[in-house]
């Protein structure tokens, strides 16, 4: 079975324009911002050089909704993927405040909390395609009052040992709640590798940046990721 078999093909996925592209902030080949492309692929450097290893389980979080994680996960989503031979699976983990699907050329129905809660047994059910080219993503769902039970269980382990598995020349990227208001981000780092913060520069505060980065597992946290 390929990879692309595995995934929910029951509606025709057009790729997002440049134009597009520039009013998410995600970067492509060829864009203009070429400084935000290299400094993407920086990043993506960067934690490989650290992992010592080209595939790997990332979590990203953010301090508060005032700065969602989403930004920085579909732009290392869409980075990781430019490398020949790469893909990128993104898993919402997010229900309070998930991804604009429709944004980014997805349109969803079900998602991981439906999977976990056992309303499918049909993994590549909640799997879709995007709108980036070899990016695809795993929506929240909808169950938001259970969602912390149900991503702090057996199961939820067992599913994303089956994601590695199944899409392993993909990384894996957990777009998570901020750390400031949900208790996810804090177990959620017991699934991935490694683990990165997403800050608005000027909008926090040093001790809230340190506070944030301390609620995450320390020996897989690889540093702060400045947006503007």
């Amino acid at each position: 079975m390929t990879e692309e078999s595995k995934l929910n093909t029951s509606l025709s996925i057009m790729r997002l324009t440049p134009e597009q592209f520039s009013e998410l902030g995600i970067v492509y080949p060829g864009m203009p911002q070429y400084e935000l492309l290299n400094a993407m692929r920086e990043v993506r450097s960067n934690l490989v050089d650290n992992l010592q290893k080209d595939k790997a389980t990332l979590l990203v979080s953010s301090i508060s909704n005032h700065e969602p994680a989403e930004k920085l996960t579909l732009n290392l989503a869409a980075v990781f993927a430019l490398e020949s031979q790469k893909r990128a699976l993104i898993i919402d983990c997010n229900p309070y405040s998930p991804i604009d699907y429709q944004a980014i050329g997805t349109v969803a129905s079900i998602g991981l909390t439906e999977y976990l809660s056992g309303e499918t047994n049909n993994l590549s059910e909640i799997v879709y395609h995007t709108g980036i080219e070899k990016v695809a993503v795993i929506p929240a769902g909808l169950k938001t009052a259970t969602a912390a039970e149900l991503y702090n269980n057996r199961k939820m382990q067992n599913t994303i040992s089956k994601l590695q598995e199944l899409y392993q020349d993909s990384t894996l990227i957990i777009n998570s709640p901020p750390v400031d208001k949900h208790s996810e981000a804090r177990f959620l780092t017991k699934y991935c590798d490694v683990s990165l913060l997403s800050v608005l520069y000027g909008k926090s505060s040093k001790s809230q940046v340190l506070s944030a980065s301390d609620a995450l597992d320390k020996s897989k946290f690889a540093g702060v990721v400045f947006q503007y």
